[in-house]
């Protein structure tokens, strides 16, 4: 509540004249703000509050007006109040759906004639965001920033409880608002344990992926705190050891894609067989002749021809993408990887004179081998997490044949079987992301977690003085390597950073080679841990 007293305080002093703010005490905010309001005068400027149960009342002072029992009735008398005045709105209990068309049309009437200023503002307060329509008519009133004011977010219990059921979480409008969750959010949510769902549905997926998966519980967990860690992962290792059937079965377990039981919505780049999209995923085998319109889209020839404009169409390309797989990417040209560079790193896609932000949560890529070639050596190092697939030992070839046996039987008679739910979602990953940034470490602490427990930071930075130099680490890994532990953290529940998470070094090496004997050191490097 003070919280949202202190934004639509802050916002009104720089001029914003429109508030969209969320609390479930509605009628205190609009009490606590008349008690100080930061407009110039001893009496302040009288609020007047209306919701769908009593209409429109006043504070202040102020005398009430007549005819009160629509929001049409409020808009109008905002339109012809000739003194400074704080207009409140309240749907928070009847909700934005059911108020949605009065709303709209008390706002097209009172398009015009109510000029923002300074001293007449507006105060929207719901749980739920304006919905675009709405919203599109503020820009008309004169309000362009209306949902960038405050945000049209949920600050209190009954919004973060939709976290809890995955069907409610898993959409765009919860996508848009955690990407403007603050700090005060994360509070909230981290006291009233709203994540613990998430970090639920992250660990039933894990668990049903090594359920399918001979010997790769290693891999399959370093998937999983990668994508919560957005840091970019490599599989290495020869064909056949279920590399990319791997990924496409994790992005089946997050509603993305069908690991090829179903037919694909669409596939761009059928011409060469290597390209499949759905909503939210895009795969793409490269060879030596991909270009960069398989990857990035098509120029628009429209715009090419009328306006001399250099413009991709990205609809179902790497930059719409929020989980990408780029098969055998060492084989990609110069012309792709310099374009790629920016898209793993700063996740932003440079398309004519747009520079179009890319809302990729994990990108995964596989290859036979490393790189080569020298000039890869950019690419490969925003790959930092880089996880061997070998063949399976001989001492595990019975489970190996034992799962493929059962794979092919539900193959032949029982396909559908072989279809892995949805189980979580990109938004779960997204908020666990966040949720990891805020619980652990970090802003020059120790880390230190009392009796017993290690100072994480400081024996982070150890290890990594003891490998860089031999392993090549450049600085940008150092950041992904230490979300990579936070991640680990979170989803193995620890209250704390631990020495289990100095394990994240073991996925720094150049190749498979070396991989075995860079377990060894950090294993050595681990044993000099003090208490």
């Amino acid at each position: 509540m003070s919280e949202t007293l202190k934004d639509v305080r802050a916002a009104l002093a720089e001029g914003k004249c429109l508030v969209a703010v969320c609390s479930d005490e509605a009628f205190g905010l609009v009490q606590s703000f008349t008690d100080s309001d930061p407009t110039p005068g001893a009496a302040g400027r009288p609020v007047f509050y209306w919701d769908h149960l009593d209409g429109l009342s006043a504070t202040g002072g102020a005398s009430v007006p007549p005819n009160t029992e629509e929001v049409m009735n409020a808009l109008d008398y905002a339109g012809t109040f000739k003194k400074p005045a704080l207009f409140v709105f309240n749907l928070d209990q009847v909700g934005v759906a059911e108020a949605e068309t009065t709303f709209r049309r008390a706002l097209r009437n009172m398009a015009g004639h109510f000029i923002p200023s300074e001293q007449r503002a507006l105060v929207v307060v719901t749980t739920e965001p304006l919905p675009e329509r709405i919203a599109a008519l503020f820009a008309r009133l004169g309000y362009p920033a209306a949902r960038s004011a405050v945000g049209t977010r949920a600050r209190t219990g009954p919004a973060w409880h939709e976290m809890a059921q995955l069907e409610k979480f898993d959409t765009a409008a919860w996508r848009e608002r955690l990407e403007h969750l603050t700090e005060q959010d994360m509070a909230e949510i981290a006291s009233g344990g709203f994540h613990g769902e998430a970090v639920r549905r992250v660990r039933d997926l894990r668990d049903a992926l090594k359920r399918l998966y001979a010997r790769r519980d290693d891999v399959i967990d370093l998937m999983t705190y990668a994508t919560i860690a957005q840091v970019p992962m490599v599989l290495l290792g020869p064909p056949g050891t279920a590399k990319s059937h791997l990924i496409r079965s994790f992005c089946e377990g997050l509603g993305l894609v069908s690991t090829g039981r179903k037919p694909a919505e669409s596939t761009p780049g059928d011409e060469g067989g290597n390209g499949k999209s759905t909503a939210g995923f895009f795969e793409y085998l490269f060879t030596r002749y991909t270009t960069p319109e398989e990857i990035f889209g098509p120029v628009h020839i429209q715009d090419l021809i009328e306006r001399r404009l250099y413009r991709r169409v990205t609809t179902g390309r790497l930059p719409e993408a929020e989980v990408a797989f780029l098969d055998e990417i060492f084989k990609a040209s110069s012309a792709i990887v310099n374009t790629l560079l920016a898209i793993l790193n700063e996740r932003i896609f440079h398309n004519a004179d747009v520079i179009q932000r890319v809302p990729l949560v994990m990108i995964f890529a596989a290859s036979n081998e490393p790189p080569q070639d020298a000039q890869l050596a950019a690419l490969y190092d925003r790959f930092p997490i880089r996880a061997t697939c070998g063949r399976v030992e001989d001492e595990h070839v019975n489970e190996l044949w034992q799962r493929s046996w059962e794979m092919s039987f539900a193959k032949q008679f029982h396909p559908e079987g072989l279809t892995l739910s949805p189980i979580s979602c990109t938004n779960d990953f997204r908020l666990l992301n966040r949720m990891a940034l805020c619980q652990y470490g970090g802003r020059g602490t120790s880390s230190a977690g009392g009796p017993g427990h290690i100072d994480f930071n400081a024996e982070f930075l150890r290890i990594f003085r003891s490998l860089r130099r031999d392993y090549d680490i450049s600085d940008r890994t150092l950041r992904h390597l230490y979300a990579l532990a936070r991640a680990t953290a979170l989803v193995e529940r620890r209250p704390h950073l631990s020495v289990e998470e100095l394990n994240v070094f073991r996925y720094v090496s150049w190749d498979e080679t070396g991989a075995g004997e860079l377990a060894r050191l950090v294993n050595n490097l681990k044993r000099g841990v003090s208490l």
